[in-house]
């Protein structure tokens, strides 16, 4: 059960195949690691070079939950090259803006992840003739151990059915290992999955309940506006904290709301945070 991620994960589980043109998309890992064939329904991955696939990893997700990662190392160091793509997502119908959002990890030296956007991408081999990707720059952090969220704004290229493909390599001196958990669309109308100005990193601490103990670290003191979405993203709780600025604790009590999958966002005019609660 995740009770920690780092932002908006509002929306019901779409893990559909291509045939279906998903509209958004939200996949935790958690349902297909469980099932016969432990790979996320409607997704591909493909082998340029070598032998290792993107597989389900229990235990090594936000909060020890399902992720998917991918590793070039065995007993050695392995020439890999191989990509893990999303199913055809087809976001024409939305007239606001559009992001991309994905948690990531990494652990021992290798090459980054590399991310695409491609709009005639089926099946098979995604370096076909008529494969023509766009590098996404995503600033990731190689050698950190804490779950990072990115988010790539997706609005360029709405009007067409598109797919977001994720690109590993390793070579024979050197193999990093990619974890990858919490896959979802949103778009920044409803309220909760805009892109901050500045980031404020934001943490659930322990197990939430009528009341929440959130870990956070503002740049700036002042007054901040604490919202409680439910799935479906609409505002069940409000409230005005102030704030030092700096690493700090703060609890919320009498909550008073049912049990079930909530996410919590931190913000004023300047700084925003985000991150996923499991009240119980």
């Amino acid at each position: 059960m995740k009770t920690l991620i780092l932002s908006l994960f509002s929306f019901l589980l779409i893990t559909a195949c291509r045939a279906q043109d998903p509209t958004f998309l939200n996949e935790n890992f958690n349902i297909s690691c469980a099932s016969s064939s432990g790979f996320p329904q409607g997704w591909h991955q493909y082998h340029i070079v070598g032998n290792e696939s993107w597989v389900c990893t229990p235990g090594k997700g936000i909060d020890n939950s399902p992720c998917m990662s991918m590793s070039g190392y065995t007993t050695q160091y392995n020439v890999d090259t191989n990509w893990f793509i999303t199913p055809e997502l087809n976001l024409s119908s939305y007239s606001d803006k559009i992001y991309f959002n994905f948690f990531d990890r990494y652990s021992r030296a290798g090459d980054s992840l590399t991310v695409y956007v491609n709009d005639h991408y089926g099946e098979g081999d995604p370096l076909c003739d008529s494969c023509s990707w766009t590098e996404i720059a995503v600033p990731f952090s190689q050698g950190d151990t804490v779950w990072r969220q990115h988010q790539i704004d997706l609005t360029p290229y709405k009007n067409k059915p598109l797919y977001v493909g994720f690109r590993y390599t390793s070579t024979t001196s050197s193999g990093s290992i990619w974890y990858l958990d919490s896959v979802f669309t949103t778009q920044i109308s409803t309220g909760v999955g805009q892109v901050p100005t500045e980031h404020i990193p934001l943490t659930v601490v322990g197990a939430p309940g009528s009341t929440i103990t959130l870990e956070c670290d503002p740049s700036m003191a002042g007054a901040y506006t604490l919202n409680l979405f439910d799935i479906t993203g609409r505002s069940v709780s409000a409230r005005t904290l102030t704030l030092n600025a700096g690493l700090q604790r703060v609890t919320v009590n009498d909550l008073g709301l049912p049990a079930g999958v909530y996410v919590v966002k931190l913000s004023n005019e300047l700084y925003s945070g985000v991150a996923k609660a499991v009240l119980q």
